[in-house]
């Protein structure tokens, strides 16, 4: 791999390896074309009353197991051995373009589903609503700095 030029500097995506990348399916994503009337929602937080559609990022386990579980917390590690999954941070490192200098972080659990030896990321719906993800999007995904790093690459 080339180290990135001075011209890449301007660009997020050369100076990030994306280890994990995923083309989003339907189930992934937020239909563009549904109301909320029709998204099965999840609301976590009582207080502020934000309507969350039920979806979850599927990550197949041996790159999960490689570049994320690997480098949790020995805490964390223990934590998803004993109960199945582990909350994490997951930030948003497209936050601060477009004029929006405000960093998002979400909460996220990490799960695994060893009947389908995979790992799942639950409370993906708020990003995909957020990002306004569609079917066919690809995002990147690192593991740094005890946080869980995603780009949106594409948006078709």
């Amino acid at each position: 791999m080339n180290p990135p030029t001075h011209y890449d500097f301007m660009n997020l995506g050369a100076l990030h390896a994306w280890p994990i990348k995923r083309i989003l399916s339907e189930e992934e994503t937020v239909n563009p074309i549904d109301n909320e009337e029709n998204i099965p929602i999840y609301n976590p937080n009582l207080e502020n009353r934000k309507k969350i559609p039920i979806l979850f990022l599927n990550l197949p386990r041996t790159e999960a197991e490689q570049h994320i579980v690997k480098k949790l917390s020995d805490d964390q590690r223990k934590q998803l051995r004993k109960a199945g999954q582990v909350e994490i941070e997951a930030k948003d490192t497209d936050a601060g373009s477009n004029n929006n200098n405000t960093m998002k972080i979400y909460k996220l659990s990490l799960l695994l589903n060893s009947k389908k030896r995979l790992y799942r990321l639950d409370n993906w719906g708020l990003v995909a609503k957020d990002r306004k993800l569609v079917k066919g999007a690809e995002i990147g995904m690192h593991w740094s700095d005890g946080k869980l790093h995603f780009s949106v690459l594409s948006n078709n």
